[in-house]
């Protein structure tokens, strides 16, 4: 289990950068490195210029959403390369403390990834669609299970993965 009191219940994106900030939540809870450095260290990663976080907010918003289309994959597969492979430091560091698995579509194994959210020191990255619109999130259990929604501040409690909406691609981060 997580202890929310550590997660950055604050942090709020300011562009279209649900899927990296989702993994930003994750990269300060095991590191305690800021959620801003994950869209620093992906700009400097791909060598997209920035002064300033939310300029690399927009900078990544911007690219992202072009990146993960020329591969023709999915954007957490994205983000699980830059973790498994960037130089990075956000990314070095964070690869120090978790492990990261990618799940296609989490629906069929929701079940599954519920019992390690509870009985595990462990945040799951998740898109999932509400009629016609896509976001990313993250979750995890601290006595209950937790969402932190990066578009606005707070956590809000849930019962089931299943209660998110049309459970889509996601990447779980299990600490090492």
């Amino acid at each position: 289990m997580i202890d929310s009191s550590k997660i950055d219940a604050g942090f709020i994106q300011t562009g279209n950068s649900c899927v990296l900030a989702s993994y930003g939540i994750a990269l300060n809870y095991f590191t305690s490195i800021p959620v801003a450095a994950s869209f620093e260290d992906y700009c400097r990663h791909f060598g997209l210029p920035f002064a300033t976080w939310e300029q690399a907010e927009q900078q990544y918003a911007e690219h992202f959403h072009k990146e993960w289309n020329k591969r023709k994959c999915k954007g957490y597969e994205v983000i699980l390369d830059l973790h498994n492979n960037s130089n990075a430091p956000a990314f070095v560091a964070a690869r120090e403390q978790f492990n990261s698995i990618f799940y296609e579509n989490v629906a069929p194994e929701n079940e599954d990834v519920e019992h390690v959210l509870r009985t595990q020191e462990a945040i799951l990255n998740i898109t999932f669609t509400a009629g016609i619109h896509w976001h990313s999130l993250s979750v995890f259990a601290d006595g209950v299970l937790l969402k932190k929604d990066t578009m606005k501040a707070g956590l809000e409690p849930f019962g089931a993965l299943t209660d998110l909406g049309n459970l889509q691609d996601g990447l779980l981060h299990i600490k090492k």
